[in-house]
């Protein structure tokens, strides 16, 4: 695929070299002379894409406290939201993989990280008005939607990130109060000494909340 298409579909030029790294995989990169892949470039715009989307959300939502904001930006940046982008962009006829790594038809990783390499790769080469413009063209439209992917991804996002860190495991305290059919529950989840609270109608939204809560926490 012509890397001029995939300029069209960001609305951003980017510098071919810088693209070309963004798009490659490090199992390519170690069976063909260590070239330059896309680790750094997804560690950069992993932290701009978070900034800009936590920015955005900041000055849109002056109603909205900490909790909300922070669910809400974890369902835009997660995995299955930067996937489904991916996805979109058919980022996988782009890719430079090695021959034994392949793309699941679920949940990829592979194509998540390499939408955040795309925005690092607009960044070092434009600066923050580019990676801001692919953002805001592909990525902040997902909020619009009032999607429900923070929710449920933040016990699996939490989970990956405690076994990431060599944490340990997440441990979930549920009560609720109320009679039967006008209950409230309250969750908390502990991680080593940290510790977050989801309040909710229900013990699955509760232990979710907290969960994202304490994503927060851990960065």
């Amino acid at each position: 695929m012509n890397l001029d298409d995939l300029d069209r579909r960001l609305g951003v030029s980017i510098d071919r070299g810088l693209l070309s790294q963004a798009l490659t995989h490090s199992s390519f990169s170690y069976e063909n002379d260590n070239q330059p892949n896309g680790e750094r470039l997804e560690f950069l715009g992993d932290s701009v894409l978070g900034f800009v989307v936590t920015a955005h959300l900041f000055a849109a939502n002056p109603e909205r406290d900490e909790a909300e904001l922070t669910r809400m930006r974890l369902g835009v940046v997660s995995t299955e939201a930067l996937d489904s982008i991916a996805r979109e962009l058919e980022l996988e006829k782009f890719l430079r993989l090695g021959r034994g790594q392949q793309i699941p038809a679920g949940k990829s990783k592979v194509l998540a990280d390499a939408v955040e390499a795309i925005i690092g790769a607009a960044f070092v080469d434009q600066g923050i008005d580019a990676a801001t413009a692919i953002i805001g063209a592909l990525i902040l439209p997902l909020l619009n939607t009032e999607t429900d992917l923070a929710l449920n991804d933040a016990k699996s996002l939490l989970h990956a990130k405690v076994s990431a860190k060599r944490l340990p495991e997440p441990i979930y305290d549920t009560t609720f109060d109320g009679p039967t059919n006008d209950r409230t529950f309250f969750s908390t989840v502990t991680v080593g000494d940290k510790s977050a609270t989801g309040t909710a109608r229900s013990r699955k939204e509760a232990e979710k909340l907290a969960a994202a809560e304490l994503l927060a926490q851990l960065g």
